[in-house]
């Protein structure tokens, strides 16, 4: 339940097993093929002409595109992500027996056919515009616009634009002009008139257009435009039935395209090796504890093959993977947010699990909300086969699901409804009542964010002892759990809470505020710089203090869930007395439409408020800094669920 520890590992393995020996470790899965440094002695593959690599871009091209016409169910894409679920066996048939080219084409074909179809659509519907202006001109299009002596041009604009320019036209004898629409206008004039026509017709900002050549009139062309669209049309109609036909091969498809996507990673990294005459080196990092299986499994293939372990070249660093329980690994998905601890840190995972969980629920607050997040999860989980990323991510909103309504049974929230309309004893479960008496909730906010405040500063001490640096780690963080402690005890001395002298507990806290001066100043060399930077050091209380005031929005999201709640059921309540008739139907559906956006807004908003109280107030107290994520050479299943 933390970092996993890497190591680097060299793998020779004779050429005549190289081929097992890499698509074995991509099964695994557990080891990160990195360059190798040193190449003396050794020399790389010439690589020779792998058609895989051409098939497979074609392959996954086709997929891309018949995923567009598949009708599957809209759940199942979400959340499956449109992949098709198979095992190793079925893969192999599949290779065997189905004659994949032959789709590929027949694709290639129907794309082709549509992209005609919409580039002349897309012609057509311009020629079409172009035309539509100029209805009323009767002559037929191959009317010739240029003669030995004259030339004629169409121009478009304003209609006042138009007005304005026939205006000053008509003063000048040699122009034969049309008035076709409100804004087209046809001039005629000498050719040695045209450079002046021209400049008039600017300086009335027209613009000269070029009419099509054709036999017809705009009337006849218009008619063939229209004509020849539906024919386009049906064509494209056309192309997408069978677009659609070729969609039920999509299972298959999938299964061919991971397959060979597979296959090509394994050439190119085969290519990317170094070795003698007849052998291949490799070199990576891997899990520590994988090291003996990587080997069993090697032997047990050809025994052809031998790994070892090897130390890092200077300044190399390894990569970082984490591993937790099952209960904690949803909680993964908000560390890998954040981005993963340096090698020196902690995995947080385990240590924000709790407060993410309570801090969730807070900020939802409403058991009937938590019971349909929590029933909505558990059933995408059972109907759909989620994997990865996603699945922890839904199992994460399911614990916070389990939370909110724990947490709604203490806050009296259940859809906006009063526990008083409950019976009595869920009525008793409330300990808090947010709206009414909201200081009890802030007090409570506040007492978690200085818990895990404080929580965090001994992890670093924790980290400190891990990283063989103790006692910095002490002297940076101890003055400050003992000023937290104090306070507390000198509040509920003052408050009366706790018994004690409270002039014994104001003392300590101003010997705490002493060791902080003096701990925050000790790495200065001299005295001047330890006395002036010590005293600075004290304004972290500044930050401290804005850190705790953050967890206030717990109290906040909380108010907002229960406000929302009590106003959709009031808005359903006054339509269904407003409405004589269908007055249930119309609460019905302001209840459901409400509530569900109630849900979805404060579902956000209290995931992305309880996550940042972890980055900015928890993880920077102990984490500092992010590594580099460990990318093992794996079967990335982007198209298919592989069951085991």
């Amino acid at each position: 339940m933390s970092l996993l520890e890497m190591t680097k590992i060299r793998l020779v393995t004779h050429k005549e097993s190289v081929a097992n020996t890499v698509e074995t470790l991509q099964k695994m899965g557990v080891v990160e093929l990195t360059e190798i440094k040193d190449k003396t002695d050794l020399k790389s593959l010439e690589k020779t002409v792998f058609n895989i690599d051409h098939t497979s871009s074609r392959v996954d091209f086709t997929v891309s595109f018949l995923s567009h016409y598949e009708r599957a169910p809209f759940l199942k894409k979400l959340f499956e992500g449109g992949r098709t679920q198979t095992t190793e066996k079925e893969m192999e048939e599949i290779m065997k027996s189905f004659y994949f080219e032959d789709v590929v084409k027949r694709t290639t074909q129907i794309i082709e056919s549509i992209n005609t179809s919409k580039s002349r659509l897309e012609a057509l519907q311009e020629e079409e515009r172009l035309l539509l202006n100029w209805t009323s001109w009767e002559t037929p299009l191959s009317f010739p616009t240029t003669t030995e002596e004259t030339r004629t041009l169409f121009v478009e604009g304003k209609e006042e634009d138009i007005t304005s320019a026939e205006e000053e036209i008509a003063d000048y004898p040699n122009y034969i002009y049309q008035r076709v629409s409100n804004i087209c206008l046809a001039v005629t004039c000498l050719k040695g008139d045209e450079k002046a026509l021209k400049e008039t017709l600017t300086s009335y900002k027209l613009e000269e257009i070029k009419l099509p050549k054709r036999l017809g009139t705009v009337t006849d062309e218009l008619e063939r435009i229209r004509k020849s669209k539906i024919k386009n049309l049906r064509l494209l109609d056309l192309a997408k039935l069978r677009a659609n036909r070729l969609a039920s091969f999509l299972p298959k498809l999938r299964v061919v395209s991971d397959y060979l996507h597979w296959r090509k990673e394994r050439n190119d990294i085969t290519y990317q090796a170094y070795g003698t005459n007849s052998c291949l080196i490799f070199e990576g990092w891997a899990p520590k504890k994988s090291i003996d299986e990587i080997s069993n499994r090697l032997v047990k293939l050809e025994d052809l093959s031998a790994i070892e372990e090897i130390e890092p070249e200077d300044g190399e660093e390894p990569p970082i993977e984490i591993r937790n329980n099952k209960l904690v690994a949803p909680f993964e998905s908000v560390t890998r947010l954040y981005g993963l601890p340096g090698k020196k840190d902690l995995d947080p995972t385990p240590y924000l699990a709790g407060f993410f969980f309570i801090f969730f629920g807070i900020c939802l607050s409403d058991a009937g909300y938590g019971l349909v997040l929590t029933g909505l999860t558990a059933l995408i989980l059972l109907t759909y086969k989620v994997t990865g990323a996603t699945k922890l991510f839904i199992q994460l909103f399911m614990l916070g699901g389990i939370s909110s309504f724990v947490t709604g049974l203490f806050f009296g929230g259940y859809f906006g409804i009063g526990p008083e309309f409950f019976p009595t004893w869920i009525a008793n479960l409330q300990y808090f009542d947010p709206v009414a008496n909201p200081l009890p909730v802030f007090y409570l906010a506040l007492g978690l964010g200085v818990f895990q405040i404080v929580f965090g500063i001994c992890l670093d001490i924790v980290r400190s002892h891990r990283t063989q640096n103790l006692k910095e780690g002490l002297l940076d963080n101890v003055p400050w759990l003992i000023f937290f402690a104090s306070v507390i005890l000198w509040g509920g001395s003052t408050l009366e809470i706790i018994t004690g002298s409270e002039n014994i507990y104001s003392s300590i806290v101003l010997l705490s505020l002493v060791m902080i001066t003096l701990s925050s100043g000790r790495k200065y060399p001299k005295l001047w710089q330890k006395i002036s930077m010590g005293i600075l050091g004290l304004y972290s209380i500044v930050g401290y203090l804005s850190d705790i005031l953050s967890y206030s929005r717990l109290l906040a999201l909380g108010l907002a869930t229960g406000a929302l709640a009590f106003s959709v059921n009031l808005i359903a309540t006054m339509a269904y007395e407003a409405v004589p008739f269908g007055g249930i139907v119309v609460m019905i559906i302001i209840l459901i439409v409400g509530h569900s956006f109630n849900l979805a807004v404060n579902l956000l908003g209290s995931f992305i408020h309880t996550a940042r109280l972890q980055f900015v107030e928890f993880f920077g107290k102990f984490i500092k800094g992010t590594g580099r994520n460990f990318k093992p050479f794996y079967r990335e299943e982007r198209n298919i669920i592989l069951k085991k």
